[in-house]
């Protein structure tokens, strides 16, 4: 479901700017864009049958329901003194982070980020982030879905667990990404808590998922001030564009169409283990582990534009699959994600102990939002065959452990009583 919504939004906006980017799609994209995703959501159903795993219904054990240990009240009970730590943590490797980033030149802090992400995007002069910090970087990012859950879990089941430490957590977790000019990040860590969001209510409400008009009205003010921050935003980390929001807007929402449409057109399709774009990070790390240089790569996305239109670079995940396979590639690797996602999804929503981090909800959270990037481009394949999801996995798990176990209380001591003599 997710995956098919995602191109939505872009063919809805796409449609005014026909006139303008000359966009009439041609059969072979149409059945690329359609037949992809409707493989995608006859893979995920037949798997889901195969499994046939009943979770949303009641466990019966020894023929007592089971459902109530689940379903009612418990906590995730942090410590206190853990939560302070790990938030010391966090402003020690922001503030290290910010004096990394602005040593790259003279100017402001807006010029060094644009500096640091063109030097990397657009160049062969590669800016590394140097080892420990750049592992402390994976880190704070990354436990913003530990915290995250945590935060959602506590609103859900309505308990006290230290919210506006926790949410302090979040955005730190989000300064750290943004630092370095993206924005992806962001918008990944707030799906993914509203996805954490869906399972957790989902398991206490029995699935009868209820729509709530004040969250319905939160996440719509959310999702408009995004909208219209995001060029703002994008100024801030020193992408200045001159273009009006409408249009700006455009080519990060509905240009991946266009873009794909022109590259299908040109009918090259094939590309060998040097020049494969669908699984590039993964192969340039097994390139670095087994000193085959000659198989590194960079992704080949050129930049488009159309009458004086700048269409940017990106193209909708099936400009992967095409590029490397054709219509055989768009079958072979959207079934693998299907698979990929209604295992993990599977996980999910079977009921555990709902006082521990459920990591099987993290883990698809992260999953989810790779998938619904998939209108923008090859963001899945990108980052979940990639060295830094198994960093992640790592960290989430070793949270789990540290917040599910660790319990250190502050014992204050008693006064003794004061007897005044008669």
């Amino acid at each position: 479901m997710c995956f098919a919504l995602c191109f939505l939004p872009g063919i809805i906006y796409a449609c005014f700017y026909v006139n303008a980017w000359d966009l009439h799609p041609s059969p072979l994209t149409l059945i690329t864009m359609i037949g992809g995703t409707a493989f995608f959501a006859i893979i995920s159903i037949l798997l889901s049958k195969i499994l046939k795993k009943r979770t949303i219904s009641a466990i019966i054990i020894d023929g007592v329901n089971t459902d109530y240990l689940n379903h009612g009240f418990y906590k995730i009970r942090l410590s206190f003194i853990v939560l302070i730590a790990y938030t010391c943590i966090q402003l020690l490797t922001l503030l290290m982070l910010y004096r990394f980033i602005t040593s790259l030149t003279s100017g402001s802090l807006s010029e060094a980020i644009f500096y640091f992400r063109h030097a990397r995007v657009f160049t062969n002069n590669t800016i590394e982030v140097p080892g420990f910090l750049g592992l402390l970087k994976y880190f704070v990012y990354s436990t913003g879905y530990i915290t995250g859950y945590i935060l959602i879990h506590s609103i859900v089941y309505k308990y006290w667990c230290y919210q506006p430490l926790l949410i302090l957590n979040i955005l730190l977790s989000v300064a750290s990404d943004m630092l370095f000019g993206a924005r992806t990040g962001t918008f990944q860590l707030l799906i993914a808590m509203a996805i954490e969001f869906y399972i957790i209510y989902g398991k206490k409400s029995g699935w009868k998922v209820k729509i709530n008009k004040k969250i319905l009205l939160i996440a719509g003010v959310a999702i408009i001030a995004l909208i219209v921050g995001f060029k703002d935003i994008g100024n801030l980390l020193g992408r200045q564009s001159e273009r009006e929001n409408g249009e700006y807007l455009s080519v990060y929402i509905a240009a991946e169409i266009k873009n794909l449409d022109t590259f299908i057109r040109e009918g090259n399709f094939g590309s060998d283990i040097s020049t494969n774009q669908t699984l590039v990070n993964f192969i340039n790390l097994i390139a670095a582990k087994t000193g085959h240089n000659e198989w590194y790569h960079k992704v080949d996305i050129p930049f488009r534009s159309i009458n004086g239109h700048t269409l940017g670079n990106v193209y909708t995940i099936f400009y992967a699959f095409m590029y490397d396979g054709g219509l055989v590639g768009v079958l072979c690797f959207t079934g693998l994600m299907a698979i990929i996602c209604q295992l993990v999804f599977n996980k999910a929503i079977q009921e555990r102990d709902n006082s521990k981090i459920d990591i099987w909800v993290v883990i698809y959270s992260y999953l989810c939002c790779c998938l619904i990037f998939s209108f923008f481009s090859n963001t899945f394949y990108e980052q979940v065959f990639n060295y830094g999801f198994l960093k992640f996995i790592i960290f989430w798990i070793g949270l789990k452990l540290i917040f599910d176990k660790i319990r250190i209380n502050i014992k204050f001591p008693k006064l003794k009583k004061i007897k005044f003599a008669k």
